[in-house]
């Protein structure tokens, strides 16, 4: 079928690119003699793998003089770019010279089409790419950076300038940045600082004054502060320090400056929607708030139940606590190229980051030079700049809250539940995993997930068990922080490991105990059988209702109803008597009527 040929295709892809990256041997001359036997769509996967993994400057197979010409005619045109890109690794090129040409001159062509469908224009600026050129295919792309241009194109051409930043490409680059849109500025601002030439090029535009240090973002100009490369850092120190675009070194000092405006904050109907701009145009690309923005930094959808005040710390000062999941590292390769993110992945061969505009760089161990742990975050320093009146709007919209408030459960989560969470991490049927994270919805309940990026972090609260050595390192309580009164506590979990049928019917799986502003508490028991369930599979206790069946296992839906009006500081999970291994995924505050935060202005 169609798609098992194309999963065959997929397979021999990265096969051969692993094949490739080990460079000559005898095993690679034997499976490049054999696959002109193969059928053409796999022939074309071959070859993408090979051109992908093969290093430069290494000898190609005995047969590649012989295979080369053979393949292209076997394979479909679209299909021929890698194969050219391919015969330049191999040091064949000359053999395609004309017919490379040809080619080149017809996707230009196509490029300068202004009535061909943006995706197919896409795809010419990735063919364009794969066969290379000289300035003139540069300079075709660069062109295509106007306001009038699909976003398609535009990431396209991104992507294809990434591979061919020299000083040529750069200086073009910022000979067009005058007729680039903001949203380009940002794109081509992260691709010039990926390369150490780039960032000269950019160094030297500042200086020049063709280009100012505000048309950067914040980010942006602090990863020109924290650069890798010593020349070129303090460079870089020196002409924004002129422009007087660093932002001050005494974060304490800021932060104590700006604290008044914690303490009025509006949140009327239009102080909020001027927030939310705020948010879309300044945090959005890291941060997520309700549906707004990216799962890269903290969830701040549950910022309602924080004090302005404590919020305004960590926006002011980011580095003040952070938290490994959020440190950010800068990797340098042996090209020159230097990329800054979060780490979200590891595996024998590679390092994966995540960078602050939400794109994943996977790099090749053998390529790396230098990998730094910068011990800061990946949110600059310096949003005060952003000023007073903007700032207010930020924090009145991030403290803004309806009937619903998700808390966040990132700094508490105590498992992943991507992984093996009751005897074997590599146990697939002890995970749960959604198909996407962030927000989900129990009838009018919304509920905000934690994105385990991967397997990289936790994003569960999970408790104590003696059934097994890894649950039984596991806390046997945890507090996660609240700040405001509630008619009900919402909670989406409801099961256990070794939980219902097993065991005994009527212990105590865990107890919700909520802890009050004024030094009280009281305690909420869930039972097993009663409330909580195994996991295993949909298994229907009376106290709470199937929410989700993921891959087979259950997620239950269950409320908690104080017994008093007062503000809540903490809501503490705690294990319960009995032997289960109680699980919560998120948690959501029902307010009581009239006390929702939007809508009104309030002294605090």
């Amino acid at each position: 079928s169609g798609a098992s040929a194309a999963s065959v295709a997929e397979i021999v892809a990265v096969v051969s690119e692993h094949l490739a990256r080990g460079g000559p041997s005898t095993e690679v001359d034997d499976v490049v003699a054999v696959a002109d036997a193969m059928p053409a769509p796999v022939i074309a996967a071959f070859v993408g793998g090979l051109a992908a993994g093969w290093p430069e400057n290494v000898e190609p197979p005995r047969c590649a003089g012989t295979v080369l010409p053979a393949w292209f005619e076997r394979i479909a045109p679209t299909d021929r770019p890698a194969l050219l890109k391919l015969a330049e690794r191999w040091g064949a090129e000359e053999r395609f010279d004309d017919v490379l040409a040809a080619i080149r001159t017809e996707l230009l062509e196509q490029l300068a089409d202004a009535a061909t469908a943006p995706a197919d224009r896409a795809t010419t600026v990735r063919q364009l790419a794969e066969i290379g050129g000289g300035d003139d295919v540069t300079a075709a792309l660069i062109a295509l950076l106007t306001p009038r241009e699909d976003p398609l194109v535009i990431e396209a051409v991104a992507d294809a300038l990434s591979e061919r930043v020299d000083d040529v490409s750069a200086a073009m680059l910022l000979a067009q940045w005058p007729r680039m849109t903001p949203v380009m500025h940002d794109r081509m601002g992260t691709l010039l600082l990926d390369s150490s030439v780039g960032t000269a090029a950019l160094l030297d535009a500042l200086e020049q004054g063709t280009l100012a240090a505000t048309q950067l973002r914040l980010e942006q100009r602090q990863r020109l502060l924290r650069y890798p490369v010593e020349q070129l850092r303090a460079r870089a120190q020196l002409l924004l320090a002129a422009g007087g675009a660093i932002p001050s070194a005494d974060r304490r000092q800021v932060v104590e400056a700006l604290l008044p405006l914690a303490a009025v904050v509006n949140r009327n109907a239009s102080a909020v929607a001027r927030g939310e701009t705020v948010f879309r145009e300044n945090c959005a690309k890291c941060h997520r708030h309700g549906q707004v923005g990216e799962s890269i930094g903290p969830d701040l959808s549950g910022m309602a139940v924080r004090p302005p005040a404590d919020l305004l710390v960590d926006v002011l000062d980011p580095n003040r606590s952070v938290e490994g999941n959020f440190q950010q590292y800068t990797v340098v390769t042996d090209d020159g190229r230097t990329t800054s993110g979060l780490l979200i992945g590891e595996t024998k061969t590679t390092l994966e980051l995540l960078d602050s505009e939400a794109r994943r760089h996977v790099v090749q161990r053998e390529t790396i030079e230098e990998l730094v742990a910068t011990g800061t975050s990946l949110m600059p320093e310096g949003f005060e700049q952003m000023g007073d009146e903007k700032l207010a709007a930020l924090l009145g919209f991030l403290t803004s809250s309806t009937r619903y408030v998700p808390l966040p459960l990132g700094k508490v989560a105590t498992a992943i539940s991507t992984q093996g969470m009751f005897y074997d991490r590599a146990a697939t049927g002890e995970r749960l995993v959604f198909d996407t994270w962030g927000r989900q919805q129990v009838g009018d309940v919304p509920f905000q997930l934690v994105d385990p990026r991967g397997d990289t972090r936790p994003n569960v609260i999970l408790l104590n068990s003696p059934n097994s050595a890894f649950c039984g390192e596991l806390p046997t309580s945890v507090r996660l922080a609240c700040g405001v009164s509630a008619t009900a506590i919402h909670l989406l979990g409801g099961v256990s490991g070794w939980g219902f049928p097993l065991g005994e019917t009527g212990t105590t799986s865990l107890i919700v105990r909520l802890h009050y502003a004024d030094g009280s508490s009281e305690d909420h028991p869930l039972l097993n059988g009663v409330h909580l369930a195994d996991y295993v599979r949909p298994i229907d206790v009376p106290g709470s209702t199937l929410a989700f069946e993921i891959g087979g296992r259950q997620l239950r839906y269950l409320a908690v109803h104080p017994r008093r009006g007062e503000s809540i500081r903490e809501i503490e999970f705690v294990k319960g008597d009995d032997r289960t291994a109680p699980l919560v995924m998120a948690v959501t505050v029902e307010r009581p009527a009239g006390e929702s935060s939007a809508g009104r202005s309030t002294t605090e």
